[in-house]
């Protein structure tokens, strides 16, 4: 995995708002996106390091996202109106 730096675009907040991403920011305005940073993987890191756990994650949040639709409870929880 290498890391690279970039300087960030300017006005790049305000095109990701344009753009329907406004949650670049979070309440406490700590950023939770970061233009300054981004990291490339080889191709052998990808199929050997990445590809099964991103799997796993994919399957495990299929299965939760079914279970919370099929609970009032949990959609309550969440604030989620049927």
């Amino acid at each position: 995995m290498r890391r690279h730096s970039f300087t960030p675009r300017p006005g790049w907040r305000a095109l990701a708002d344009e753009s329907g991403f406004d949650f670049h920011t979070d309440e406490d305005r700590h950023g939770v996106w970061f233009e300054s940073v981004a990291y490339s993987f080889t191709l052998a890191q990808i199929e050997e390091d990445l590809e099964a756990p991103t799997a796993v994650l994919h399957r495990l949040c299929l299965e939760l996202a079914a279970e919370i639709s099929e609970s009032p409870a949990l959609m309550a929880r969440l604030g989620i109106t049927s």
